[in-house]
């Protein structure tokens, strides 16, 4: 089972001490399988991609009728503009 998130407009994933959607969305309890993180400003991109690495490590349990099972999480991140992503994809 494949259960996506997708942040066109991803941004650096933190603020300060404030959390952006990149990051909240990798710390739910039950975390989705795949992640999709968009951001156009290499800036912004370079600092996200660093505040993900800790990420890259953790697995999402899965339920299909009754079996569960901890599946690796698969990040997958672009430095693209949102529009352009959706229209190649």
């Amino acid at each position: 089972s494949k259960f996506c998130y997708m942040d066109l407009f991803a941004g650096k994933g933190k603020y300060g001490d404030d959390l952006g959607s990149p990051l909240i969305s990798l710390k739910l309890k039950y975390p989705f399988t795949h992640y999709i993180f968009i951001e156009e400003n290499k800036k912004s991109f370079d600092i996200l991609t660093e505040n993900i690495k800790e990420f890259h490590k953790i697995n999402a349990k899965t339920c299909r009728k009754k079996n569960e099972k901890d599946v690796p999480v698969q990040i997958y991140t672009e430095n693209t503009d949102a529009n352009k992503f959706i229209r190649e994809k």
